[in-house]
């Protein structure tokens, strides 16, 4: 099993919001004016449209990147359902290049190889992400799956010591 899950769908329309927000700000003088159009005129005035920008770029270009891995992971998703595990392997390896935080392309990653039965890499795949910011569950099934790679490889002490950890955290 893959993880699939789609998160960070909304980083497009903070951006676009902020953008369409820049614009307003930007537009001439109207007869309603509010107190907080009022700040946002008064930055424009010492010259802090140049922060403004930057502000923007840097928030939407974030959402980018992380589109960009999803729809790398999604690929090798796709991929590894279709049994090609080797193409699914460059795909998940792809994203990690781009984010190497990604607890999704790790785990993929793993899976893919192990299915290929390279079950020492699929085991360092796994590892790589057992720190961080990994929630419970996903740290549960990384730990199950080490066990497998593990038992595979006949390191059983590791395999029991992974498998135990996983049962812990269910």
């Amino acid at each position: 099993k893959v993880f699939s899950d789609y998160e960070d769908r909304f980083g497009i329309f903070l951006f676009a919001a902020l953008l369409l927000l820049l614009i307003e700000i930007m537009i001439p003088d109207r007869k309603f004016d509010t107190t907080h159009f009022m700040r946002f005129k008064s930055l424009l005035k010492k010259n802090n449209v140049t922060i403004l920008v930057l502000a923007l770029f840097l928030i939407g270009s974030g959402g980018v990147m992380a589109q960009q891995t999803q729809k790398i992971i999604r690929q090798g998703n796709k991929e590894f359902k279709e049994g090609k595990f080797k193409e699914a392997e460059i795909n998940y390896r792809k994203a990690l290049e781009k984010d190497t935080n990604s607890v999704k392309a790790a785990y993929n990653l793993g899976n893919s190889l192990y299915k290929q039965k390279q079950y020492e890499e699929a085991a360092k795949a796994y590892l790589m992400k057992m720190t961080g910011n990994v929630s419970e569950e996903n740290l549960a099934k990384l730990y199950h799956n080490l066990g497998n790679s593990y038992l595979q490889s006949k390191k059983y002490n590791e395999s029991i010591n992974a498998y135990k950890k996983s049962l812990r955290l269910n």
